[in-house]
């Protein structure tokens, strides 16, 4: 049975570009198939952080953030700790 591809999250509180310009930069050293990018820009509450984290966690992805808000910024902290998934602060 094939294991799925790997899951990279984008996350941020405004669009996501810097994060997704560090996600294509690094990626191009794997063959493009072998991760699937979901960017998900606007994230406006420590509630819709935590779910999204969560999933992430939950199918093994990692996330790559940039958070300007602080409460953002400090949930995504305490998440880090808390979560087994793998994040970069970008």
């Amino acid at each position: 049975m094939a294991t799925p591809d790997p899951t990279v999250y984008i996350l941020s509180d405004s669009l996501g570009e810097t994060a997704d310009q560090v996600a294509k930069a690094a990626l191009t050293q794997f063959p493009p198939e072998l991760f699937h990018v979901v960017r998900l820009p606007r994230i406006g509450s420590r509630g819709q952080l935590q779910g999204l984290v969560t999933a992430a966690a939950e199918d093994g992805g990692v996330v790559l953030y940039t958070l300007a808000a602080p409460v953002l910024r400090d949930e995504m902290d305490e998440l880090k700790r808390t979560s087994q998934v793998t994040s970069i602060d970008i």
